[in-house]
């Protein structure tokens, strides 16, 4: 049985007439009749009652024709769909970010995303960066909104943001009246900061600063991702160095100081793998040139 049989049935249903049902199929008549024929034989039951008259069909060929004329509509569906997939228009995409871009312009790019793709499905992971670039290079994420520089250089890369750092300190603390703080005023301090295995090259940077400036940080609490930083500064536990942008969120127990020191910026990049064959991703990359996404 394949789909043409069921157009057979479909079409001798429909016009109630081998030879108008062959001319719409572009069959010969006899053609039409082996072929509704080989059917009956394979379903061992006859399809239609072939009297004078209009030809009907059987209580057989009635509840196979229901079936036939879904299964027609799903072939055609398929068929379109497949095309839509093939440019791009239907399908999924699976978009990876860390936390700190929800303070940038990623809402933003991703609202705009779905109201020109509204068929494009878009699944989202919020995962550490190396976890996105592990994901990326494994097939399991097709975008990634990571924090360059980045370990595998299969991976392509377009740079979106540059974040500049504040820090963020207990309010109750006397440095936290000032407008802005010296690295050098904080040597003392006890300090907060993320893991190095989650971004290495940052870490590094931050300690590098503390050390231009006469100390190594004493680190009392490791802290990841920077909103657990913020949460635990307004417990009095420490302070550290987070993204200017999560300043927006005004937390009690917290302020948020400018450094006058040269410190580390916080990169934003698009990642992903020159070989990933979704064609949304392509449409995805469009739609972020478009969004301004140094906007908070």
């Amino acid at each position: 049985m394949d789909l043409r049989a069921l157009e057979c049935v479909v079409a001798l249903a429909d016009e109630a007439h081998f030879g108008r049902a062959a001319m719409r199929l572009n069959l010969s008549q006899p053609a039409l009749s082996q072929r509704i024929s080989a059917l009956e034989d394979e379903i061992g039951h006859a399809l239609f009652v072939r009297v004078r008259g209009p030809i009907h069909p059987t209580e057989a060929g009635a509840a196979f024709i229901r079936r036939a004329r879904v299964a027609i509509a799903n072939a055609e569906a398929a068929k379109s769909d497949a095309k839509l997939a093939a440019t791009g228009s239907i399908g999924r995409l699976r978009i990876g970010f860390t936390q700190i871009v929800l303070y940038r312009n990623f809402p933003e790019l991703l609202r705009r995303f779905r109201e020109r793709f509204p068929d494009i499905e878009t699944i989202l992971s919020e995962l550490y960066s190396p976890a996105q670039e592990q994901a990326l290079m494994d097939g399991r994420l097709d975008i990634g909104f990571v924090h360059p520089p980045l370990v595998f250089k299969d991976l392509k890369v377009q740079t979106l943001d540059q974040i500049p750092l504040v820090m963020a300190m207990p309010s109750d603390w006397p440095q936290a009246k000032q407008s802005s703080i010296r690295l050098a005023d904080s040597a003392d301090m006890p300090f907060l900061m993320a893991p190095r295995e989650i971004g290495p090259v940052f870490h590094d940077g931050i300690v590098a600063a503390c050390r231009q400036a006469g100390f190594n940080p004493n680190v009392v609490q490791e802290a990841a991702p920077m909103s657990m930083l913020i949460g635990l500064a307004s417990a009095g536990l420490g302070a550290g160095f987070v993204c200017e942008c999560l300043s927006v969120v005004q937390r009690p127990g917290v302020s948020f100081l400018p450094v006058e020191d040269k410190l580390p910026t916080m990169p934003v990049a698009m990642a992903w793998r020159r070989d990933n064959p979704n064609p949304a991703v392509k449409h995805f990359l469009e739609t972020a040139v478009e969004t301004d996404f140094e906007a908070a």
